[in-house]
């Protein structure tokens, strides 16, 4: 396993920036800056903790902050640890909202869904959900053989690639049998 050591101004703008990924409302990355004084990066961290980390239920107490902003050994990891297990709750519950809608629209096929116009990230238009349903799985029978073409498309591709080089092989060969064929004569 490979160890990444960062400097202690680096954690600050690395969590803003992981934070960001995963709670992009919350975080504005031009707040989080390079600081090399410890007051500095106490208001850095406070800054964090204030507009990120509280929101999403991992307010941190002032001698934590401290020992982030003087890089405690453990100090970082221990707030990691905690910042992946709300990145996990934040992932589950997602999936629990994700199963209870389409349990919804399956109890429901009559019902109306509003889906991307083609061409437009903008536009929407409603459609009966059992056409949506039915375009779904006609479009992922399309995916697949459009993987399955195109496995067979490079497979015959290195196919004739090997064919254009046994004929150069041969080519070859014809050659230096001809050049044979004449030094002889």
């Amino acid at each position: 396993m490979k160890t990444v050591v960062f400097s202690v101004h680096d954690t600050r703008v690395l969590m803003a920036e992981l934070l960001k990924h995963f709670f992009p409302k919350l975080v504005d990355l031009h707040n989080y800056a390079a600081a090399s004084s410890k007051s500095l990066k106490i208001g850095n961290w406070n800054l964090l903790n204030r507009k990120v980390l509280s929101k999403i239920g991992l307010e941190l107490k002032d001698e934590n902050i401290d020992k982030l902003a003087t890089a405690t050994a453990g100090a970082i990891e221990r707030l990691l640890n905690d910042v992946h297990e709300k990145i996990k709750e934040k992932e589950t519950e997602k999936l629990k909202t994700t199963e209870i809608l389409i349990e919804k629209l399956v109890d429901k096929p009559d019902e109306i869904v509003r889906v991307p116009a083609s061409g437009s990230d903008k536009e929407q238009i409603l459609i009966p959900l059992k056409e949506f349903m039915k375009k779904q799985d006609e479009l992922t029978k399309k995916d697949e053989m459009i993987d399955a073409l195109q496995k067979k498309l490079s497979h015959l591709e290195n196919l004739l690639e090997l064919k254009n080089q046994r004929i150069n092989e041969l080519s070859t060969e014809l050659q230096h049998y001809q050049q044979e064929t004449e030094h002889t004569a």
